[in-house]
């Protein structure tokens, strides 16, 4: 049994396409950019933002999933993508913030 399975990964390892892996990374690190920025827009009730980025959200979740079932090890750079993504969006927000905050502090005084 074990001998089938060491099998099946080894042939999806190699259908591996390097190319694939780089845009389901890419689009990834997107996706996280444009969920966050969707999230902002639903706060606001900017229904049209929202909606165009909720579409947007599809198409590139639709791409990521036909391909990691056509093979489960594509999933690797969906991860990775994905915390990128989610870190360095939020890393900008916050860096936007404090400097929203710095020039209101600067005016008031």
């Amino acid at each position: 049994m074990f001998e089938n399975i060491w099998t099946y990964i080894t042939t999806q390892v190699n259908l591996i396409d390097p190319l694939t892996w780089i845009f389901l990374f890419v689009i990834s690190i997107i996706y996280d950019i444009v969920y966050t920025k969707s999230i902002l827009h639903i706060s606001r009730l900017d229904a049209i933002a929202a909606a165009n980025l909720s579409v947007l959200l599809y198409v590139m979740m639709a791409y990521g999933t036909i391909n990691y079932v056509k093979n489960f090890i594509n999933i690797i750079p969906i991860i990775f993508g994905a915390w990128i993504g989610t870190y360095g969006i939020l890393k900008f927000e916050k860096h936007q913030k404090n400097k929203k905050e710095e020039n209101k502090e600067k005016n008031v005084t």
